[in-house]
């Protein structure tokens, strides 16, 4: 099997990690029995959820120092996505070849799809406005277009390549996703055709976002670097090097400022998006990261790390 796949593999699913020294302070959240896998903050920021390999969501309240206030069973796989929809009401959850939506208020599941892809979902997010999901793979049928409430499937887009992050637009218009053939794709999101392809990176891309007026693409790779693209003409505008690992996430400040990255060293970087330069590293070292978020209000970062731990990283005085 292929080192990347393995390793990243080891980390989502087996591994026990080892617990570094952290540079910068930070909040650790405890609880989960294994790795942690994905989190997701409520669009209002009062509520942070985690899912991890033991297939349990953990929910903690926001406003009281994030005490941990619900575990929620959902499977005895790993929960491998997991994201709010934009009007808070709604969860979709990734497992092993299954996604379910489920009511964010009652955690009562709503819709299931257990045949979803032929492997475990790696993400799942919903449109602008919430009524389709779009969910990849690693595996055939890779990026799927659903239908949020019932989970009847619109749409199979065309290529069978393993795909890690897919999301919409933020104008719905188009899909946006990573792929192991080291280039990000833009798809149609009404004809499913893939109407520009940025390619450059030297290995695959792990994590890709777009800015909020859509002129910027960044991408995360397993070649060490993140790229800064022009979604317009699909061209690398820079290359920001930093990491010595592969990077496995990164995640956008709600203002588009500030890029975070993190590498499966456990090194985890802060990018200024205007600059285009290195703005802080929060770690140098320390157990992996599979995930990253920043609160709605852009003052905290969420990192999901292999040790099973959460951390909330106080970034309210680099804004």
């Amino acid at each position: 099997m292929n080192k990347k796949i393995t390793t990243i593999i080891l980390f989502l699913f087996l591994l026990p990690a080892v617990l570094f020294a952290q540079e910068f302070s930070h909040l650790t959240l405890t609880g989960h029995k294994s790795g942690g896998n994905v989190c997701s903050y409520s669009p209002d920021g009062k509520r942070l959820i985690s899912g991890s390999k033991d297939g349990i969501i953990k929910v903690w309240d926001v406003e009281q120092n994030y005490k941990s206030i619900k575990d929620i069973s959902i499977s005895d796989d790993p929960i491998t996505a997991l994201h709010y929809n934009h009007q808070g009401d709604q969860i979709s959850v990734g497992t092993m070849e299954c996604l379910q939506v489920y009511n964010s208020s009652t955690f009562k599941r709503t819709a299931k799809k257990k045949k979803a892809h032929v492997t475990f979902v790696k993400s799942a997010n919903f449109s602008p406005d919430d009524k389709f999901i779009v969910s990849s793979s690693w595996k055939e049928n890779a990026l799927v277009v659903w239908e949020s409430t019932t989970l009847k499937q619109v749409m199979e887009l065309g290529e069978n390549i393993w795909t890690d992050e897919a999301s919409f637009t933020p104008d719905g218009n188009y899909i946006i996703s990573c792929n192991h053939d080291n280039n990000a794709k833009v798809w149609d999101a009404k004809t499913g055709n893939i109407i520009k392809t940025f390619a450059g990176h030297t290995d695959w891309i792990y994590s890709v976002k777009i800015t909020a007026d859509m002129k910027t693409v960044i991408t995360g790779s397993f070649d060490q670097t993140l790229k800064i693209w022009d979604f317009k003409t699909g061209k690398i505008i820079n290359t920001l090097k930093g990491h010595k690992d592969g990077i496995a996430t990164i995640a956008l400040s709600p203002d588009d400022k500030i890029v975070a990255s993190a590498s499966v060293d456990g090194m985890l970087i802060l990018w200024d998006v205007a600059l285009q330069s290195e703005k802080l590293k929060l770690s140098e070292s320390g157990p992996t990261i599979l995930y990253l978020e920043f609160s709605p209000d852009g003052k905290s970062l969420a990192s999901c790390a292999a040790d099973g731990s959460v951390r909330i990283w106080d970034v309210s005085s680099l804004n």
